[in-house]
């Protein structure tokens, strides 16, 4: 019989939902080879939430193909009716789709390769296993109030009056380092909804994502800030009043400008970091030493260590540094590694965590930058 998974134990029960026949087979073998999970069924989606009360899962896998729109409504009347873990199955051309599902409330996603037959599948087939090992971890009750609370908005949109031009955004004095993982997307739009477009810092988020999403992620957080939201550039400066997103598959640091100048951003292909690529370590190490007491690192829900050591280098080099506390936090994991190295100032719910990084920025502005 199957047991709480929640608690570390075998028996996580998973529903196929995919239009695909081919594809959920496959996904149902690739799960079935871990003992400690149980396909409890498979559906094109007609069913799909007569199976999830007749079964009960615990996890649901959802299929997105190029007809996005039944996969789309049909985790909107999940979230209505049965609100569960949700893992999107996606091909890198429905990101936006993705993007969609994840404002829904999809908490996490896998790559869907392109053909049944693609040598991509076996590893595929690992990360679902993966995925939905963290899926139990998730913290529900919180899930659902992302879901169900009002989330703040900006009143005004108008660009031209929430955001002066880029090139007349001075360089950024301040920069904020930001980490999240699983369930960060949807704690990402509520923190940037709430900061103020004349914020004296650059923002530099590590989300982790595969690549080919990060664009249409960037996207999606910029339509809901009144600061500019975009991916990374190599090369580009920092600029006050913008948040920069790390480009999925590659890591983002800063590094100094040409002859010395002002700080740039450096995207390279170095070697994931236990697997991760972006990561959030090395962000904050390279954030720490240009910035120094000048540099805030936050750490926010997710699963692992992302970030724990690095928010100790930005704390070393006199920088401020918090986390997103336990009760706020779909995944407790990389903000707890980062509670426990004892580095951390602030440890925060979400909703306070927009005025704690406002305060810091202000504490650590330049005098001629504080009006900015």
């Amino acid at each position: 019989m199957p047991v709480n998974a929640r608690h570390g134990l075998a028996g996580i029960r998973v529903l196929i939902v995919d239009r695909s026949s081919i594809m959920s087979r496959l996904v149902e073998d690739a799960l079935s080879k871990d003992p400690g999970i149980t396909v409890v069924g498979r559906s094109d989606g007609n069913d799909a939430i007569e199976r999830i009360f007749a079964h009960r899962p615990q996890v649901l896998i959802l299929g997105i193909d190029d007809n996005a729109t039944y996969g789309i409504e049909l985790l909107r009347r999940v979230v209505a009716q049965t609100p569960l873990p949700t893992i999107v199955f996606g091909n890198m051309e429905h990101s936006i789709h993705a993007m969609q599902a994840l404002e829904l409330g999809a908490i996490d996603f896998v790559a869907r390769p392109l053909s049944p037959n693609s040598t991509d599948f076996p590893r595929t087939g690992s990360a679902l296993v993966a995925k939905v090992k963290l899926a139990t971890r998730v913290n529900v009750s919180e899930m659902v109030k992302y879901l169900t609370g009002a989330r703040p908005r900006p009143a005004d949109r108008s660009r031209a009056q929430a955001v002066s031009s880029p090139s007349a955004d001075p360089p950024a004095r301040v920069v904020v380092a930001i980490a999240a993982s699983t369930g960060g997307p949807k704690a990402l739009d509520t923190l940037v909804s709430t900061l103020p477009a004349n914020l004296p810092a650059t923002l530099l988020i590590v989300q982790h994502m595969p690549g080919g999403f990060t664009a249409s992620f960037a996207e999606r957080l910029d339509r809901l800030s009144y600061l500019s939201i975009r991916e990374a550039i190599d090369g580009e400066p920092l600029r006050a009043g913008e948040a920069l997103v790390g480009p999925g598959g590659h890591h983002i640091l800063l590094r100094a400008g040409p002859g010395g100048g002002e700080p740039v951003i450096h995207l390279n292909d170095s070697p994931p970091v236990v697997g991760l690529r972006p990561a959030a370590n090395l962000l904050f190490e390279s954030v720490a030493e240009l910035f120094g007491s000048r540099a805030i690192g936050v750490v926010m829900t997710g699963m692992g260590s992302d970030g724990a050591e690095g928010l100790c280098k930005i704390k070393e080099a006199g920088g401020y540094t918090l986390a997103q506390d336990e009760e706020s936090s779909v995944i407790y994991g990389m903000p707890k590694a980062a509670a426990e190295t004892g580095c951390v100032d602030a440890i925060l719910p979400l909703s306070d965590l927009a005025g704690g990084i406002i305060d810091a920025v202000y504490q650590r502005a330049p005098a001629q930058d504080s009006t900015t």
